[in-house]
């Protein structure tokens, strides 16, 4: 149990951390805008789909998309399509029945039926060399309660 709180201590720490800095690269070589935040989502059971959209400028050389996820049950399935409008070759898929990547599953020291466990997990991906225009990420939550924020940067040349 100790560990489970350490991790949760050092995830608040990581995350506080991470949210509270303006991403900017002052060499010549690479130029990163601020993380933007495209979505920020409180997830009920009968939440419904949402879309956000992600612009990308010509000559980026990387888009970051970092995801930050909250569960306390249910599941939340997130897509990515492209400019063109095609799909991201897997979906990625936050589970709160689930411990499994990048998620840890915290059980608060008292269980009471009201303090059921929840899940918290972030991951970021980059694409290198993404195609230039309006990328979309589609929510899909499937009788989930929680909190998901996706949040993106770019750097170029």
């Amino acid at each position: 149990m100790k560990v489970r709180l350490v991790l949760f201590a050092y995830l608040v720490v990581i995350s506080a951390v991470s949210f509270g800095q303006e991403t900017k690269d002052n060499s010549t070589s690479s130029d990163t805008i601020k993380k933007i935040v495209v979505l920020e989502a409180y997830l009920k059971d009968d939440s419904k789909p949402i879309e956000a959209f992600m612009n990308v400028e010509k000559d980026t050389r990387n888009l970051s998309v970092e995801i930050e996820v909250s569960l306390e049950k249910g599941r939340v399935r997130i897509e990515m399509y492209d400019p063109k409008g095609k799909k991201g070759k897997k979906d990625l898929v936050f589970d709160a029945r689930h411990n499994s990547g990048n998620l840890i599953k915290l059980t608060p020291k008292k269980s009471t039926p009201e303090s059921s466990p929840f899940i918290i997990g972030s991951l970021s991906i980059v694409q290198r060399k993404p195609k230039n225009g309006k990328w979309r990420i589609k929510l899909v939550p499937e009788k989930a309660t929680g909190k998901v924020q996706i949040s993106y940067s770019c750097s170029s040349k």
